[in-house]
């Protein structure tokens, strides 16, 4: 979570080899990005291949220790974020 917090440097596996990715500050779970060319092997023109996208997967750790639990409520009294908030009645009126 913090990788997707601050974003910064990552390692991806591809079908051909790891690559180096960047990933921006505040990236979000399920958010998509394109890498040309490091796809599936394109069968018309075998000098290409076709594009991979990447769905983040943003794992939350458990905290096990009362100073872990204690970080994240120091982050919770601090952010001051809801993530519900965009949940209203009146989003799906």
């Amino acid at each position: 979570p913090w990788e997707a917090a601050l974003g910064g440097p990552i390692t991806v596996p591809t079908l051909h080899q790891s690559i180096r990715l960047t990933i921006q500050a505040n990236t979000q779970h399920g958010k998509k990005v394109r890498v040309k060319g490091k796809g599936i092997p394109n069968p018309k023109n075998s000098d290409a291949n076709g594009d991979l996208y990447i769905i983040f997967d943003i794992v939350i750790p458990p905290s096990h220790t009362d100073s872990q639990a204690k970080l994240y409520r120091d982050l919770a009294e601090s952010a001051n974020f809801n993530p519900r908030e965009s949940l209203t009645a009146e989003n799906y009126d």
